[in-house]
């Protein structure tokens, strides 16, 4: 449709020019909207049930490979020189339809594929060389439907090898500008017409500029939602801490039994308790009646810190356990 219009646009201006006609026909007609077909990539159980219907077939194997793993169209990889693979694994050409230039890295198992079949073959690795290029698109087209068939693949059409190519490629986070030089696309917005949906890196980054956004927004900043009914209701200042039913340690608040813990421990030997007894009196009351009482040592209160709070159901001390007690009540 679009280039039948410019072509009837050029032919109207052209008469015009020549004074064959007063002005052209054509001139108040709107461009037509022009839509973006979805894209229909392959699973891979997709793509691997087309190579085992494919396996008795090695030259239908090798285009799937080539399709999937390049994202030629199919006149390009129906026609593809051997020529166009250099020796590296890597494919450079010139697409037929923008004759922008593609270089894609292939896999080796692709180019091992690609060398079986074009095996008796001088110039291509798909084609004679003696028919018209849509010709032999054509027929591999054909053949290529066919072997979905056989895979019980519904709506299968080779370019559909391609969108599975630059979908891959984008969701494993590779630009779209790469996506388009890959593919040979002459624009950037070409890709993106038909492939923004999945592109993870930008959907990714999009998210963080609109998150980052709203935290710096008035409105949601002073705006408190109502809870729906039933829901838990959370205490001030424990939103989002899931700290309720876990054990408490021998001191209710860990910081404040770590401190008393090194206070204990740089104290000299004779004022030992008395420094953890005048750290303790500085605690608030529920702080400091969870300190251990009594002439604790270093040892004995990392002893009593690891275990919790002592109760009738406590198990007994490990044996490197007893041996440490004792030492420090040897040296206290």
């Amino acid at each position: 449709m679009r280039e039948w219009r410019e072509q009837l646009n050029a032919f109207f201006a052209f008469a015009a020019e020549e004074g064959w006609i007063a002005q052209s026909p054509v001139n108040g007609f709107r461009k037509p909207k022009a839509e973006a077909r979805p894209t229909l990539p392959l699973s891979v159980d997709e793509v691997r049930r087309l190579l085992r219907a494919a396996a008795a077939k090695p030259r239908e194997q090798a285009l799937i490979l080539l399709l999937r793993y390049s994202g030629l169209a199919i006149r390009d990889a129906a026609t593809l020189r051997r020529d166009a693979l250099q020796p590296g694994g890597e494919l450079v050409l010139r697409r037929a339809n923008s004759g922008e230039l593609v270089t894609v890295a292939l896999p080796e198992e692709v180019t091992l594929a690609l060398e079986t079949a074009a095996a008796g073959r001088q110039e291509h690795y798909f084609w004679t060389g003696r028919s018209q290029p849509e010709t032999a698109a054509k027929f591999w087209r054909g053949r290529l439907r066919a072997v979905a068939r056989a895979a019980g693949i519904e709506g299968f059409h080779p370019h559909r090898l391609r969108d599975t190519f630059a979908a891959e490629l984008l969701l494993a986070d590779v630009s779209m500008g790469d996506v388009s030089t890959l593919l040979g696309h002459s624009s950037v917005a070409t890709t993106e017409r038909y492939y923004a949906p999945w592109s993870s890196a930008r959907r990714n980054r999009l998210g963080r500029i609109v998150r980052k956004v709203h935290q710096r927004d008035p409105i949601l900043l002073e705006f408190t939602p109502k809870k729906p009914p039933g829901a838990a209701q959370t205490a001030p200042g424990e939103a989002g801490l899931a700290t309720r039913n876990v054990p408490n340690p021998a001191c209710s608040c860990v910081a404040y039994q770590m401190m008393w813990l090194v206070v204990a421990r740089l104290s000299t030997r004779q004022g030992r308790c008395e420094a953890a007894d005048a750290f303790g009196s500085r605690l608030p009351k529920a702080e400091a009646t969870s300190l251990p009482a009594g002439p604790t040592t270093y040892a004995a209160a990392c002893l009593q810190f690891r275990r919790g709070p002592a109760s009738p159901t406590t198990s007994p001390l490990s044996p490197l356990e007893s041996s440490q007690a004792r030492l420090a009540n040897t040296t206290a």
